[in-house]
């Protein structure tokens, strides 16, 4: 697989160029069902390029609907994980699926398809097209091996060898439809079996795939490649369109299995376009329409579309019957030393006045982003995740409405956060005040344990992708620990945490609260949450001799405080 992107040159629209091709009257049928054309995209560290290649296709392959699309992606680190989880919501559509075994994920992605078309993240749709009028006029050539999406009349360099390729002597099966012998052709036109944009029979391509060892995109593309000769005498043609709909932009190198050509601008570094994902821009897909490039990958400079201002932190506060305390959680937030928040009230059908507390808070700091959302009484685990839904920030803080903040608790939480690629979520030591005054010192994190005793507190500073992965705050949690859940949860779904050793989160202590009542329920809800992840706790069984083992006083400091399993409190 070829990789690399700069260089931009904008071609104004051609009707030439613009192909809608009418497939050969051979009796076959265009209109399929989306099962039958399955697209099989790969993508690793790339959520940026990943995001736009989906947007494009759809916006240029007018039967879309056509096409069932699944996406295998890895990433190296949480941090670009989450961002994944936000292309996925981004594309409600996909299917997407991380990667742990590749060679059975790709095949089982195939499942009873007729046609394959494999994608990579660095491809873009440039040109309107159907996918039904590529598989139709693959049906009716039947010496064809597959359908190239890159390739055309227009792709005169080789850009992985960086020399011209000639043109091979090509014929039209149909009009806007080119056909050619791949085995007397140079370079790109010579290379049948590709992963980045072509169409196949699963007939043809299934009995390879059984056969061949492979383990990522570039080793299953290399055996792709030295098995076309097999093919060579039943399938010695290869079709395109006249002019390419698609091509690949070459930004960045993302593995180290094959030496490829790529881009060396390190703003275009994987990590360099997450951080520009991280923070709402995406690729401008409508700025390569009707590019023509000159090979099947060409660099190209790279546009993006700005993103509504958004903050960094989005602060969530559900709140019910807690309207007395509002005033200091709201203030707690408007007191940080870190400026760019958002801040998220849920007035959750609450009877003590709370909307207009909350809206006298809004009248008092004009100059903060603060709104009011106001729905029927459906309980905390509701209310916080309507809230979240709202968000824009690329952070998620959930506050209670009787807790407070530290002054520096976003400032040194959204820097540990950002400087550490490899967790999703960071958490702080508390303060415990009312009736209690103390400093509680949390463990470290450790995922093994977490199915034993949580460790987190609920105010827990979390990247959107780590609530976009695990679909919220699951509703069966209602009766308290949800937030144990929602941490067992996000574990389950690769993503890690860091402790800060600083007491920055103030944690309020009442006798009363519903807390001390989810733990009159701890055994049952303890049970749901090893019925929400059965395979998590299965998995953990081994860890019960070393639990047995920790001190004592884990145990007990998770029954005093609960390690933030604690929802807010009076809530119902």
């Amino acid at each position: 697989m070829h990789e690399r992107a700069s260089g931009y040159r904008a071609c104004a629209s051609n009707p030439a160029t613009q192909l809608r091709a009418t497939p050969p009257a051979n009796g076959n049928a265009v209109n399929r069902s989306p099962s039958e054309i399955r697209a099989i995209a790969f993508s690793k560290d790339r959520p940026l390029q990943l995001e736009g290649m989906l947007r494009s296709l759809d916006e240029r392959c007018l039967d879309r609907h056509e096409l069932s699309v699944a996406v295998l992606w890895t990433a190296g680190n949480d941090r670009m994980r989450g961002l994944y989880h936000q292309a996925q919501a981004a594309h409600p559509s996909v299917e997407f699926a991380y990667e742990t075994d590749f060679r059975r994920d790709v095949r089982s992605a195939i499942g009873l398809a007729t046609y394959l078309l494999f994608l990579v993240d660095d491809a873009l749709f440039v040109r309107d097209f159907r996918i039904a009028d590529a598989a139709a006029v693959l049906d009716a050539e039947d010496g064809a091996i597959g359908f190239s999406l890159r390739l055309g009349r227009n792709t005169t360099h080789c850009y992985p060898v960086n020399q011209p390729q000639a043109l091979p002597k090509f014929r039209e099966p149909a009009p806007g439809f080119l056909a050619w012998d791949w085995a007397d052709a140079e370079h790109d036109f010579g290379y049948p079996l590709e992963v980045s944009s072509s169409l196949y029979r699963a007939r043809d391509v299934v009995p390879l795939l059984a056969r061949l060892s492979f383990s990522n995109p570039n080793s299953l593309e290399g055996e792709l490649a030295r098995s076309a000769g097999t093919l060579r005498q039943r399938r010695p043609q290869l079709l395109s369109y006249s002019t390419s709909v698609a091509f690949c932009a070459p930004m960045n190198i993302v593995q180290a299995v094959t030496p490829n050509r790529a881009g060396a601008d390190p703003g275009h570094s994987p990590e360099a376009l997450a951080s520009q994902f991280e923070i709402g821009r995406r690729l401008d897909v409508d700025a390569y329409r009707n590019f023509v490039p000159s090979g099947c990958h060409e660099e190209v400079e790279l546009h993006v579309l700005d993103p509504p201002a958004a903050p960094v932190v989005s602060v969530i506060i559900p709140c019910y019957e807690q309207a007395a305390y509002l005033p200091e959680a709201v203030q707690s937030v408007v007191g940080q030393t870190f400026g760019d928040w958002e801040l998220i009230i849920i007035d959750d059908g609450s009877p003590d006045g709370t909307s207009a507390v909350a809206e006298d808070l809004i009248r008092r700091f004009p100059a903060k982003r603060i709104s009011l959302l106001r729905q029927q009484n459906a309980g905390l685990v509701a209310a916080r995740n309507a809230g979240i839904a709202r968000a824009v920030g690329r952070f998620i803080l959930p506050l209670d409405a009787d807790d407070r903040l530290h002054p520096e608790m976003l400032e040194v939480c959204v820097a540990e956060l950002s400087a550490r690629h490899g967790v999703g979520i960071v958490y702080t030591d508390q303060i415990q005040f009312g009736e209690s005054d103390r400093v509680v010192r949390l463990p470290e994190f450790d995922a093994d344990l977490l199915c034993a005793a949580n460790q987190l507190s609920y105010c827990a500073l979390f990247r959107r992708g780590v609530w976009d992965a695990v679909g919220g705050y699951n509703p069966n949690m209602a009766d308290g620990y949800e937030d144990w859940d929602f941490w067992v949860a996000s574990v389950e779904k690769g993503f890690s945490a860091y402790r800060i050793p600083r007491p920055l989160f103030l944690y309020r202590v009442k006798t009363v609260s519903m807390y001390t009542t989810a733990e009159l329920k701890r055994r049952e809800l303890r049970a749901q949450i090893a019925a929400n992840h059965p395979s998590l706790f299965t998995a953990r069984r081994r860890l019960r001799r070393r639990i047995r083992l920790l001190p004592q006083s884990l145990g007990g400091l998770a029954h005093r405080i609960g390690f933030g399993l604690r929802p807010s409190r009076s809530w119902r």
